[in-house]
This record gives C-alpha cells, structure tokens and sequence, in this order.
C-alpha cells in the first residue's frame, strides 16, 4: 500500500472494533488498518474520474446521494451493497500485487452495516465492517 498522510483522527469507539474519526490537519504518517479504513474512506468520498492525477481512484457512490431524500432510502440500501462488493473486489485486486503488506493491511471483506437518513442532520450515515486477513473484524461510521 502506498504510503499516506493522516487525514483521519481515529479514537475507538468500543471495545467492538468500531472507529471514529475526525478530519485531521496534521502531516503524520498512518499505516496498517488505519491507513486501509482511510483510503476506503477516502475511495467513498472520491467521485471516479474526480482525480486528475489518477483518474481510475475513486467509486460511484455519489450517485446514491443527493438532497435529502426520505423516498431514496430503499433504493441506497439496495445500491449500495454492490458498489461496496466491486470497491473490495478492486481493492483484493490492487493489494494481490503488492507483497509488503501485513495481514493487518490486507482486506479480506466489507460489508455494510448499516445505512439511513439522519432526518436531524439531513445527511446520510453508513456503516461499514472491515475484515482483514489476520481475522480482525472493524467497523466505521461515515456521516
């Protein structure tokens, strides 16, 4: 995996593997689980094509959000779960090239969690789980 800054503060939110995070301005490096929590992170939030230097980075889960939308719910948490299967089989892919990385870094499944509208914020919120090859089971919350 390509050496990354820290965009993300990370704090456990329990003892369940879950993750919080906060947009960070610091110029520290982040690596293992972290660094693989934020370049999916990162993959989301990406339109593809968005990204002059490498076009190809990025997903299509922009298309699944817009507005605020109550009647979209169903269609997100239908949509959704594919998007996430061609993001992991990808990153499978990209990580079979590389043999530097640790059991730690390597994905081995996503699969969402959950995802709904927070009517208070007008935002969505997903959550996603993250298993890496050495069996350790994550879990973060974007919204």
């Amino acid at each position: 995996m390509k050496r990354d800054i820290r965009f993300i503060e990370y704090s456990r939110g329990s003892d369940k593997g879950d993750f919080k995070f906060d947009w960070n301005s610091s110029t520290t490096d982040v690596r293992g689980r972290e660094k693989l929590i934020q370049d999916i992170v990162k993959r989301i939030l990406t339109a593809k094509g968005s990204n002059v230097f490498d076009p190809e980075y990025g997903e299509n889960f922009y298309n699944l959000f817009g507005s605020f939308d109550p009647s979209k719910e169903q269609d997100v948490k239908e949509s959704f779960p594919v998007l996430l299967k061609t993001m992991e089989d990808d990153i499978i892919s990209e990580q079979s090239l590389n043999d530097t990385l640790t059991s730690s870094e390597k994905l081995l499944s996503l699969k969402l969690g959950e995802v709904k509208m927070d009517e208070t914020s007008g935002s969505w919120v997903i959550k996603i789980q993250i298993k890496t090859e050495d069996l350790v089971n994550s879990f973060f919350t974007i919204d």
